[in-house]
């Protein structure tokens, strides 16, 4: 078996993260060589453009211990895109970091052409920082900064993810993507609930004198809508399809065990019940004379015993 490669995954068309995270845990794991780490640094703009392989292998990794190499990997690959405008500083929380991250990607994200990479490397650095304590609050608040999400405090947090949802697709964000600003999102959601039904009776009070200008944004927000409930059944049907995947994998594991389960029943059931009772057979026949009546018990031994597992009755 070869040993993981970064130098596969990002050459691969469609790279496999699940696979090469799983490779790394069986492996010896001793990482990635420093000279196929620093080789794929020098060609990244060509082998991950948008850093979307790189942002999905982050994703795959769930383990700090066991999965170390890629840890150290997608924090040396966000050094190395940030080299010239950020640097590692000890001593600093990881909201802290991932504010000064934030802030050095946000600056590129103003050029049209560089928003989806500059939110792929958020995202990337967000993996690489959340098991070092990252709250959600703390990534809203970078990533919505990335985003250019309205601050005002007259829009309620459905109007600024749905805002956030949109600037996701300007950029191309994968359902996958989606998925995961999602559940950063949803913590932060939990606890404005009650901050939004305050601040409800105030909107209703003010909403006689802006009218007009909420038919407008009306038919903005139906827009905002149709394309947010595009993406989420796009997201619905993808987790239908992992769940029935998942279901699939776990049905087709308990058969094998089942099966194996099974066999290792016969194969002791015909050793401890079965050939006895045939080698007491065979030795009444080699007799001289024949035991017949030995050789006769036996047999109707072993099928009474057959007679007992008709219809499979193994367990």
């Amino acid at each position: 078996m070869s040993a993981p490669s970064l130098t596969g995954y990002y050459s691969a068309r469609r790279g496999q993260p699940g696979a090469l995270v799983k490779a790394l845990r069986l492996g010896p794991g001793t990482g990635f060589p420093d000279t196929e780490r620093q080789t794929i640094l020098a060609d990244i703009s060509r082998l991950d453009p948008y850093l979307a392989k790189s942002v999905t292998l982050a994703q795959a990794a769930t383990d700090v211990a066991k999965d170390r190499a890629v840890f150290d990997w997608i924090g040396e690959l966000v050094v190395y895109e940030l080299r010239g405008h950020w640097a590692p500083e000890a001593g600093l929380s990881a909201a802290e970091t991932f504010d000064e991250i934030s802030r050095s990607i946000r600056a590129q994200m103003q050029r049209k052409e560089a928003r989806k990479k500059g939110f792929n490397l958020l995202l990337t650095a967000l993996a690489w920082l959340a098991p070092r304590g990252l709250q959600p609050e703390d990534a809203l608040r970078a990533i919505e900064h990335a985003l250019t999400v309205a601050k005002r405090s007259s829009i309620t947090s459905d109007e600024r993810q749905r805002q956030a949802m949109a600037e996701l697709v300007k950029i191309k964000a994968s359902p996958k993507l989606l998925k995961a600003l999602l559940q950063i999102l949803a913590p932060w959601r939990t606890r404005t609930l009650e901050v939004e039904a305050q601040a409800a009776a105030h909107r209703e009070e003010v909403a006689a004198l802006n009218s007009r200008i909420q038919a407008l944004e009306g038919r903005v927000t139906e827009s905002r809508e149709l394309t947010t409930n595009l993406e989420a059944r796009l997201a619905d049907h993808g987790r239908l399809l992992e769940d029935r995947e998942r279901r699939l994998s776990t049905q087709h594991n308990l058969a094998q065990s089942q099966l194996a389960l099974t066999r290792g029943t016969i194969n002791g059931w015909l050793e401890n019940e079965v050939r006895p009772r045939l080698a007491d057979a065979l030795d009444a026949v080699e007799c001289e004379p024949p035991r017949h009546e030995v050789l006769r018990e036996r047999l109707k031994a072993v099928l009474a015993l057959l007679d007992q597992k008709k219809g499979g009755h193994w367990g």
